[in-house]
């Protein structure tokens, strides 16, 4: 319990950006409903960091959103990985919160996968399970990007939600 959800403003200009999601991996009805809006979502049920592949039907590459829980978020970088390594994701955006930027798995996951990031100005208010009540973020956030659009992302989030960067 405890689970918060991405703040709206940051969902509309991510939903944009990809043009759709196709997974997210640890989510719940409830916020896909009303926020995310995936294809697909696992749910805490069905466990996402389970051996079991997120992309394992996928008949052409999709894309991934991600904002794994604070508490367990360095369980979902080994996984990502994997999935990645997979070749069946396209995109994917992770949002991670700064403090776990320098994390030795978060690191070793930026020098390999991230192509770009972006650091959102501000703290966002994220939504609590209840749907409506919100908390405001205990961290700056950075988007960090995955995938063969790297330009288009720098431009797209620098405009919308803070300072961004490529992977030179």
């Amino acid at each position: 319990k405890g689970d918060f959800w991405t703040p709206q403003e940051w969902m509309k200009h991510i939903k944009e950006f990809f043009g759709g999601i196709d997974l997210d991996p640890c989510s719940c009805l409830e916020a896909n409903h009303r926020i995310v809006k995936a294809k697909r979502f696992i749910d805490m049920e069905e466990n996402g960091l389970s051996e079991e592949s997120w992309t394992e039907n996928w008949t052409e590459p999709g894309r991934v959103w991600l904002a794994p829980p604070n508490a367990h978020f360095k369980l979902w970088i080994p996984k990502t990985i994997s999935e990645l390594e997979s070749g069946k994701i396209k995109e994917l955006i992770l949002l991670s919160p700064n403090r776990k930027l320098g994390n030795k798995g978060m690191t070793k996951f930026i020098r390999k996968w991230v192509e770009a990031s972006c650091q959102i100005e501000g703290r966002g208010l994220f939504i609590r399970e209840d749907g409506f009540s919100k908390n405001p973020a205990d961290d700056c956030y950075t988007l960090c990007y995955v995938g063969n659009r790297k330009e288009q992302f720098k431009e797209f989030f620098e405009s919308r939600l803070g300072v961004s960067w490529t992977r030179g």
